[in-house]
């Protein structure tokens, strides 16, 4: 493998990936994104993703918006065929690192039953800030969580 990570990867390789991301988390609940409102966050996203130059495929992402104090995650996934191979691992720490560097904090939003989820960020520095009751679809809530 011929890894790279690249910053704002051509918006339709990182379509494909998020749909597929979508289409392989086995409760929908913990990534409900529909084609459209993926089309509308990767137009006002910036994105980080994990590329193979191997296979020519990006292997994971992160969608992200940027302000002047702060780096909010929109979305984050990993190719159903590269799970657990810590490749969100690197991409969190990319991030992590430019953020530091801007001072800026990093904030994300989980479904309150992602356990793999929370405990990658717990793992990563973050820090569970609030909870949002009630937000997800199927009735369940959010964790904010935030790294600075």
């Amino acid at each position: 493998m011929n890894l790279e990570i690249k910053y704002n990867s051509n918006s339709d390789d990182i379509l494909i990936l998020f749909l597929q991301v979508a289409g392989a988390v086995a409760d929908p609940a913990f990534f409900n994104w529909t084609e459209s409102t993926i089309k509308d966050d990767l137009k006002t996203s910036k994105t980080v993703s994990l590329y193979d130059g191997q296979m020519q495929a990006n292997l994971a992402f992160i969608s992200y918006r940027e302000s002047t104090e702060l780096i909010e995650i929109m979305a984050l996934g990993v190719h159903p065929d590269f799970i657990g191979k810590g490749y969100m691992k690197t991409l969190l720490s990319e991030l992590q690192s430019n953020s530091r560097e801007a001072s800026k904090a990093i904030l994300l939003e989980v479904h309150e039953e992602n356990q793999p989820a929370r405990e990658l960020y717990n793992r990563m520095g973050f820090q569970k800030i609030n909870f949002r009751p009630s937000y997800y679809q199927d009735g369940r809530g959010a964790f904010i969580y935030k790294w600075a």
